[in-house]
């Protein structure tokens, strides 16, 4: 089977994959970001809405502010750094460099870096988001001490 024929299945394998984790990690990270303009419009108040809207925030920050989007991203992101040295490999077997293989190798590259980056930048932005929305509420909404067992 020719090289370029492999690689082809290979990016659109990558590509349906990229973008599916894609529009899953951006709309997780819209979410985080609803969740911090909700926070914020009622943090400070002390009506009775305003404090059922603090209450919700702090159950919808359980199912955001979370492991799974993290180990989501790690998995997706091995198995297209997988997929990704196999392919740069099935490039370097080209024996004469086709103009083709080299157009390849550049945008392949380009995505990748722009994949890393921007998984980077929604993750690390998405969780500093969740961190500070946490301990705000931890501030607002203290955890009841635990009781003994038995009492």
């Amino acid at each position: 089977m020719n090289e370029l024929t492999v690689l082809g299945i290979f990016l659109t394998l990558i590509s349906l994959l990229g973008t599916f984790f894609y529009i899953h990690l951006s709309s997780w990270f819209r979410d985080i970001i609803a969740l911090k303009s909700k926070w914020e419009l009622n943090e400070i108040g002390n009506k009775p809405e305003e404090e059922q809207a603090c209450r919700e925030c702090r159950y919808a920050l359980r199912g955001l502010f979370n492991y799974v989007p993290l180990s989501i991203a790690i998995v997706i992101s091995a198995f297209i750094g997988l997929v990704s040295w196999y392919s740069f490999s099935f490039l370097s077997t080209v024996e004469v460099k086709h103009s083709l293989a080299n157009a390849l190798c550049v945008i392949f590259t380009t995505f990748l870096i722009i994949y890393f980056l921007l998984t980077l930048y929604f993750l690390i932005h998405g969780y500093i988001i969740g961190f500070q929305i946490s301990n705000r509420i931890m501030k607002k909404f203290p955890k009841p001490p635990e009781q003994k067992k038995g009492t």
